[in-house]
């Protein structure tokens, strides 16, 4: 299924829908994160997006939606009045696997009130899962090739990170760093090494985070610069350029330039603006 979902993604990818224009909801942004599987695709589309695609795509026979194999895109005001802030659930959707989701909140609130028998069972879904994600366990790949490190920007609010992504319940950490690498980079990780821990605590669009990084020196089967996903780029910084720039966390970035020095295991906090360094064990 996660296969499938997949290609459902990709197909939908090849639309290439303008950012900032639409969002997908419905079991989507549950299959996303792995709550819930999802057979097909609910896109919310602002309106004016809407008339266009409705001249490239037939539109259904029986609903107010235009059906593109397992996707259906929905004009903004399908959904009114028992909806009346879908302008504000597109904007606040966020950004995985380079497509914009429905935020968990923003679905909850819209399963709620359109109180259909079929969407009691996500509502406990979205409410436990919410309730238990008290923290974010991340792993971060530290790639070396001819040029120096492989860092990540992020396309769109052009602020530079580290590789990797997050940890899935029940997942390896050696199977998380091989998948991650393989979505954004389509590369195969030989081998790795945990040189260190840092965790980060940030506030990205009103809401507050907490992540924990596990951090590994990592050799992969060749280098490349090639992002699979369409709202990062990869680049390697050389040392000078890597100490001037700001990679985020700025804890990791610290602890980085040390470990290089030393090889010696680190451990640091970003804790908003301010980065603490606990100092570093024995050496590898």
């Amino acid at each position: 299924m996660k296969n499938k979902f997949q290609k459902l993604l990709d197909k939908l990818k090849k639309l290439n829908l303008p950012d900032g224009e639409y969002a997908v909801y419905g079991s989507g942004p549950l299959a996303v994160r792995e709550i819930r599987e999802a057979k097909d695709l609910d896109v919310i589309v602002t309106d004016n997006l809407y008339q266009k695609l409705k001249e490239k795509y037939p539109k259904d026979s029986k609903w107010e939606m235009l059906k593109i194999e397992e996707i259906e895109i929905h004009p903004s005001w399908a959904w009114e009045p028992k909806i009346t802030d879908l302008k504000g659930v597109i904007k606040r959707a966020e950004v995985i696997k380079g497509l914009r989701f429905v935020r968990l909140d923003d679905l909850l609130n819209c399963k709620k009130k359109m109180g259909r028998e079929k969407d009691f069972d996500d509502i406990k879904l979205i409410e436990n899962f919410m309730k238990n994600k008290e923290f974010e366990i991340c792993v971060r790949a530290i790639i070396f090739g001819k040029n120096g490190i492989l860092i990540c920007k992020d396309k769109k609010k052009g602020y530079y990170f580290f590789p990797g992504g997050h940890l899935r319940f029940g997942e390896k950490i050696q199977d998380a760093i091989s998948r991650e690498i393989k979505e954004e980079l389509n590369v195969k990780v030989k081998k790795i090494k945990f040189i260190g821990l840092v965790d980060n605590f940030y506030g990205e669009a009103g809401e507050k985070h907490h992540e924990i990084n596990l951090v590994f020196d990592t050799k992969v089967d060749k280098i490349s610069e090639r992002s699979r996903e369409n709202h990062i780029d990869f680049l390697f910084f050389d040392k000078n350029r890597f100490k001037k720039e700001k990679v985020l966390p700025i804890a990791l970035q610290k602890s980085i330039l040390k470990w290089l020095k030393n090889k010696k295991i680190f451990w640091a906090s970003q804790i908003y603006n301010k980065s603490i360094n606990f100092g570093q064990s024995h050496a590898l």
